[in-house]
């Protein structure tokens, strides 16, 4: 099948818009938009810390340029009491624009008793936002090509 044939009505009148492109790349846009979110669903379980949980307090936040957009984002330090007579700090991983947490600011800090230094700020926006947009933006995207593909009847 040529290009031409591909944006040519079953009645052999040109498409006012190729229709048929259209709906699979939104079909095809939301499928990898919901192996993506999955993805990273199983990442984030496999790569958080497994643990427990305490509170630490935001000592500073430490900025950092991106080399891609030269865009400035701010990653928190967090400091929080392991054992009854040892602290330790940590850098988040998640940098944000404005900051999202300020110096003296308690946060949620989720760590791995075998290894304490592997800690992190355990926060829902933090952990599930990324996946949360990526499924939606599947179903939707993957929806609206599926509609569009019964009502169209186009294979």
């Amino acid at each position: 099948m040529s290009l031409t044939n591909f944006l040519i009505t079953p009645d052999g009148k040109p498409e006012p818009f190729p229709s048929k492109l259209l709906t699979w790349t939104l079909i095809c846009c939301g499928a990898l938009a919901l192996y993506l979110g999955g993805s990273r669903a199983i990442w984030e379980q496999q790569a958080r810390p497994v643990g427990f949980e305490t509170i630490g307090t935001v000592i500073k936040n430490v900025s950092i340029v991106d080399g891609r957009d030269h865009s400035t984002k701010f990653y928190p330090v967090v400091k929080f009491l392991y054992r009854a007579d040892t602290s330790l700090e940590f850098q988040s991983n998640f940098g944000a624009y404005p900051p999202m947490y300020y110096p003296g600011e308690n946060v949620p800090v989720l760590y791995d008793m075998t290894n304490p230094k592997n800690a992190e700020v355990n926060s829902f926006s933090i952990d599930w936002f990324p996946i949360i947009l990526c499924f939606a933006v599947g179903v939707i995207f993957s929806a609206f090509g599926l509609y569009r593909l019964q009502k169209t009847k186009i294979l």
